[in-house]
């Protein structure tokens, strides 16, 4: 391959289909004492990058200063979906009912190709989680055996009107865009797209493989998200664990007679203090409650039992001062009423509701049933859909004093 300019750079960039984002005035990047360089540095023997890209082949992401579509450590950038011009790096206001693209770029800088070919490389966004005027989508680019091993940006999203907001990730909506290229580092087709997991937004990301140096490997990877604005002063999480594990996430894997943990947290985001905050659960057919239910504030730290049932009516948990939290504890046993043979999604609902307005998010149990030739799916299905979370949410009863509700959720029903 041609050594520096295999694929040149305002053409490369094309290929994939998008452009950095210009620079930003303010620091969202990092590490901020990595090395910099111009990209003709890299032609220049005797430079500090030549000696680290070239001599010492040196894998180093992002981190050309004068790519002619940006600096590169700005690399993470959002516009709104279906939005043909500049992408946002720093920040960019959101309207409702708007879904926006959230754009990573990763590119190995090194001008060696496949001399030089940066190992696991791992994409990860990591969203703001609760409300606010202003949150922000973070991007991070891991590599086992780059310098260093891990890079990271962000972008702001803010409210127009001041309203507060949460992004809701739009499942399945992650994408990775490629090039394909030869032995001779030649792309001989530009801007694949493919789908990629939606573990992009957890805690692990996911891998895009091997890449080796030049911008003919470069590649994006692309997710969308929603911002749902509310008048709600308080925010909710629902996680969920295998009984017993120290790590919360929003799904577990799971069989029958397997115990889980459930935890919802509540955060009240007022200027004041609330009075008689509600929580109801609403849990799925094929799971059934087997522990106490424990509740954790700042008048409880060790945890107070609730009396009352938590899935017919609802428990009222007291009131809170502003930023006081609470979190509700218990155990809940994978049964089987009406699994259905293959993949089962269990979807609990924890439901926080606060005079007029109800929030809700969900954690899952992922149960995988096999059956024998002979076993058959039940006539009637478990419902999971919209109609069995709106009863769920209406049937409440006694959860809000008013008539009113806002139902939202981090996991939106689309």
């Amino acid at each position: 391959m041609k050594k520096f300019n295999a694929v040149p750079m305002a053409a490369a960039v094309a290929v994939l289909g998008t452009t950095l984002a210009t620079a930003a005035n303010v620091v969202a990047y990092g590490p901020v004492d990595r090395m910099v360089y111009k990209y003709e540095d890299t032609t220049t023997p005797g430079t500090k990058a030549y000696k680290a890209l070239v001599e010492e082949k040196k894998i180093i992401f992002n981190s050309i200063t004068n790519n002619p579509d940006g600096d590169e450590r700005n690399f993470v950038s959002a516009r709104a979906e279906g939005d043909t011009g500049l992408w946002k790096a720093n920040e960019i206001t959101v309207e409702e009912g708007k879904t926006y693209d959230i754009s990573l770029y990763i590119h190995n800088n090194s001008p060696l190709g496949t001399a030089a070919t940066a190992k696991d490389v791992h994409a990860t966004f990591a969203l703001d989680q609760g409300y606010g005027k202003e949150l922000n989508v973070e991007g991070y680019i891991d590599a086992t055996n780059a310098t260093p091993a891990q890079y990271w940006d962000y972008v702001t999203f803010k409210s127009a009107n001041g309203q507060n907001f949460y992004l809701d990730y739009v499942e399945g909506s992650a994408t990775e865009t490629y090039n394909e290229v030869d032995a001779n580092g030649n792309p001989t087709k530009k801007g694949l797209v493919k789908s990629i997991s939606d573990k992009v937004i957890t805690k692990s990301g996911v891998s895009v493989g091997d890449m080796p140096g030049c911008y003919a490997y470069s590649k994006y990877v692309t997710i969308k998200v929603k911002p749902v604005f509310t008048d709600a002063n308080f925010s909710v999480e629902k996680v969920v664990r295998k009984h017993g594990d120290k790590t919360w996430s929003e799904s577990v894997n799971a069989k029958v007679g397997d115990k889980v943990d459930y935890r919802i947290h509540y955060k009240n985001t007022t200027e004041g203090k609330t009075e008689n905050v509600m929580f109801k659960d609403v849990l799925p057919s094929n799971m059934k409650i087997v522990s106490e239910v424990k509740l954790v504030n700042g008048t409880n730290p060790n945890g107070l039992v609730e009396p009352g049932d938590i899935v017919k009516d609802g428990i009222n948990i007291g009131g809170y001062d502003v930023n006081g939290d609470a979190w509700i504890y218990f155990t809940a046993e994978v049964i089987d009423n009406n699994l259905i043979c293959g993949k089962n999604t269990l979807r609990n609902w924890g439901q926080i509701g606060v005079g007029k307005i109800t929030l809700q998010d969900s954690a899952d149990v992922v149960v995988q049933k096999s059956c024998t030739k002979d076993e058959k799916t039940p006539s009637a299905l478990p419902k999971t859909g919209p109609e069995a979370i709106v009863a769920g949410v209406f049937g409440a009863g006694s959860i809000v004093a008013a008539a009113g509700y806002y139902i939202a959720s981090r996991k939106q029903l689309r």
